[in-house]
């Protein structure tokens, strides 16, 4: 059986078979011309020129039109027909050729390309350098590094958390529908459907993006979700630190988020994230994390409101939130908390007036409310803080008297009301504030005389009364405290170019009012 994979060899009259074959092959095209006469008589046209006489011409005319059955003339012409085909050698030729039609855009297989072929296809492209098919190889090899280095850079920027890549798994149906039924209990269903807010993207995270794949039954599916609200709310992408956050480890093994052992597991008690970056606004769904205790969010750019749901988290007991953007008023509930030790909001941009609603059972013990832009009196109720320890309100914008009810913090240490707009005098019970160390009244409107009962503070490590309306001789009585703990007393004692001199002080550290 012939196969039509290699063309046979034609054995065509005398001389060389590969010859012969060429010509067999070549010789003739779709109208039987002959090529092959053609190229051999201008071979042999250079050797015939000297010859002379019109034999030659006619040998060469005969030559040219490939007619080599003639008598030939001379030997050399002789020779030129002896390398010629016979005519019936090309009669065989061509019905060979009409039997087993050739496909010339193939090229010729001899044994040598048979074993080229043969060698690449047995170790599939491992030889390109050998095999025909040279670029088609090289061509999928760079596919396939092309290939490599795309998953690895996607691999990268899912690990750092630039991307997230989705991840599906069995019954995935079943599970998305019981994750959104338990998270619609903690947020709003209209932001959850939304993807383009903080919630819809958590929840986004949670169901495709978690490289965790949590179940719905977990215990840590809610906080998981409000962890991952709180990084979505906060540009997460841009703080300074963020290890951990967003990868398929457990939360409480993700920067700045501190868990305790409770009755269904692990759970959230501290999350503290100060000086990191965080840009945006709290999320209410803090109040869902039922056990935490402390909220560490200062030194941010935080803005918009303070969640008033915090006051729900009945065993919270330290908010910092200093030194942000933070807007709007103070939640009322904030000083009824029951478990609130240390509330710090200054240097923001608060306003409204300070909550007058402070429970008796309060557990307040450092109260910093400095450098916002309140409006109104201190509320008298400030006395109910038993428990406070430290008290800042300075540069806030609040006016009218210090209460009296001031004076009746049994352990307060710390006491910085300056720069405001406060009237009025200090009343001779400020010596009922025995534990007192610091007392900071500069840069107010207060007025009249410096009560000597200020010495029955031995505690007293500062005194600022500078800036202020006050008149007369410093008692010597506050001048003894010198000889004790007091290192630092600064009044308005300084003589103005008028010479006048509004108090005289001969143990003051610094003079003012100059």
């Amino acid at each position: 059986m012939f196969n039509s994979g290699r063309i046979p060899r034609v054995d065509i009259g005398t001389g060389s078979n590969d010859t012969y074959e060429m010509q067999a092959r070549y010789s003739f095209d779709d109208s039987g011309s002959q090529n092959s006469g053609n190229r051999m008589s201008r071979k042999t046209s250079g050797r015939s020129r000297k010859s002379k006489g019109k034999s030659s011409r006619s040998t060469r005319s005969s030559s040219r039109s490939g007619r080599s059955s003639r008598t030939q003339k001379s030997n050399r012409s002789s020779s030129r027909s002896s390398r010629s085909p016979s005519s019936s050698s090309r009669r065989s030729a061509k019905a060979m050729m009409e039997n087993y039609p050739m496909n010339f855009d193939e090229d010729y297989d001899d044994d040598e390309s048979v074993q080229k072929k043969s060698c690449c296809t047995k170790y599939l492209c491992c030889c390109c350098t050998c095999c025909s098919r040279k670029k088609i190889c090289l061509g999928f090899i760079s596919l396939l590094l092309l290939c490599g280095g795309l998953s690895y850079l996607i691999y990268y920027l899912d690990k750092e958390g630039i991307i997230q890549m989705p991840h599906f798994t069995l019954g995935s149906g079943k599970r998305v529908s019981l994750i959104k039924e338990r998270v619609r209990m903690v947020s709003n269903k209209a932001l959850l459907e939304d993807p383009t807010t903080s919630q819809g993207k958590a929840l986004d995270w949670i169901l495709f993006m978690d490289k965790m794949q949590i179940e719905a039954d977990n215990p840590e599916l809610v906080d998981r979700y409000i962890m991952a609200l709180l990084y979505f709310s906060t540009n997460g992408l841009r703080w300074t630190t963020r290890d951990g956050w967003l990868s398929e480890w457990s939360i409480c093994t993700w920067m700045g988020v501190t868990c305790s052992n409770g009755q269904t597991g692990r759970i959230v008690t501290k999350l503290s994230l100060a000086k990191n970056e965080l840009r945006g606004e709290i999320p209410e769904e803090l109040s869902k994390l039922t056990y935490l205790q402390e909220i560490s969010f200062g030194e941010n750019k935080l803005r918009g409101r303070i969640p008033s749901s915090l006051t729900e988290l009945e065993y919270l007991q330290v908010l910092l939130l200093e030194d942000n953007a933070l807007e709007g008023t103070l939640p009322e509930e904030i000083f009824r908390q029951s478990s609130l030790e240390a509330f710090y909001v200054h240097w923001n941009l608060l306003t409204g007036g300070i909550p007058a609603e402070i429970s008796a059972e309060s557990p307040m013990r450092s109260l910093s409310l400095s450098r916002n832009k309140f409006r109104g009196y201190l509320p008298s109720s400030i006395g109910n803080f038993n428990n406070l320890e430290e008290l800042w309100i300075w540069d806030s914008g609040i006016s009218g008297t210090i209460p009296f009810t001031l004076y009746n913090l049994p352990v307060l240490r710390v006491l910085d009301l300056g720069s405001n707009s406060l009237v009025g005098t200090i009343s001779k019970s400020v010596g009922k504030l025995t534990y007192l160390e610091e007392l900071t009244l500069d840069d107010n409107l207060l007025e009249g005389s410096i009560p000597s009962e200020i010495s029955e503070i031995t505690t007293l490590k500062k005194i600022l009364l500078s800036q202020n309306n006050f008149e007369g001789v410093v008692p010597d009585e506050v001048c003894s405290l010198r000889k004790d703990l007091l290192h630092e007393f600064v009044t308005d004692c300084g003589v103005s170019t008028s010479g006048t001199q509004k108090v005289v002080c001969d143990c003051c550290t610094k003079c003012t009012g100059l």
